[in-house]
């Protein structure tokens, strides 16, 4: 048994510094993995959080040109009312209509009936088409005008 442990002390004798290179080796590498695993994830956080920042800044961006948007056409839209009764004023109509003072329905009242009612559709109508397209249109020009004004800023 003696000349077991004596053979076995002698191997680790004769091994010794290989084994603490190795085993210096082997803790250097872990080492420097844990360090590199830290370095990493640092950076990715980094950059994420940059990512989150720079997309933060484009949606308030956007939200602010489409708020300037959204008051500039509120108060043009007043001036697209006012032209729509300016051109489809139906006043001349309930006028003459108003002055008959037969109340039986006639061919002329039911006329002046339906070009009031074709009036009336037809101010509706133009005046949702025209807010609708006046928005439209301001909303795209502004967003083009915002992303060239933030992409050279």
């Amino acid at each position: 048994m003696s000349s077991i442990l004596k053979s076995g002390w002698n191997f680790v004798k004769r091994h010794r510094n290989k084994a603490l290179i190795g085993v210096g080796a082997v803790g250097a590498a872990y080492a420097l993995n844990r360090y590199l695993q830290s370095v990493a994830n640092e950076w990715q956080t980094s950059s994420s959080r940059d990512f989150v920042s720079e997309v933060k800044k484009k949606e308030i961006h956007f939200e602010n040109t489409i708020e300037t948007c959204n008051q500039t056409s509120m108060s043009l839209s007043v001036k697209i009312v006012d032209i729509l009764d300016q051109s489809l004023d139906a006043d001349p109509i309930l006028e003459l209509i108003r002055a008959d003072t037969d109340h039986k329905l006639t061919d002329t009242k039911i006329q002046l009936w339906n070009k009031l009612k074709v009036r009336i559709f037809t101010r509706v109508i133009s005046e949702v088409y025209c807010v609708v397209l006046f928005v439209t249109y301001l909303r795209v020009q502004l967003s083009v005008l915002a992303g060239y004004i933030k992409h050279f800023n």
